[in-house]
């Protein structure tokens, strides 16, 4: 088993016998984790952020979904699975700070001009656009 198998395996049990205060202090400690070092995380280790985020947004409430919407927007490398769960949410507190960020006024950000360049800035920011985190269909 491999080691991220094992983390979130494990993550799993202390989910299903947790409260949901609990489960929502887990998500912020593992948010933390994440944004104390982002900028030095490579691709795999986002990754793992991401599979084990995505496992706790599955089972906390909505303000804590918003929460972390906030924290996660502006980062430039956040895991894209969760963004584009955040952005597809049904409540506006939970989709809204991860769409403002990705709007046509951060054109900086790949894929965030309107005519699709990646815009000034160097292409900083996150690697996600509008496009990747909703579904207009």
């Amino acid at each position: 088993m491999s080691q991220a198998a094992s983390v979130i395996e494990e993550l799993e049990y202390v989910l299903a016998a947790g409260s949901s205060d609990r489960r929502t202090e887990i998500l912020r400690r593992v948010t933390d984790l994440f944004l104390g070092s982002a900028d030095d995380f490579n691709g795999e280790q986002v990754g793992l952020f991401d599979d084990v985020l995505a496992h706790l947004i599955r089972q906390v409430e909505t303000s804590a979904l918003a929460e972390l919407g906030e924290k996660l927007a502006p980062v430039g490398n956040a895991p894209n699975g969760v963004i584009r769960s955040l952005a597809r949410h049904d409540e506006i507190a939970v989709a809204g700070p991860v769409l403002d960020m990705v709007g046509p006024e951060r054109s900086e950000w790949g894929g965030g001009a309107p005519d699709g360049s990646a815009g000034g800035a160097g292409g900083s920011g996150p690697p996600w656009d509008r496009a990747s985190c909703v579904c207009l269909g």
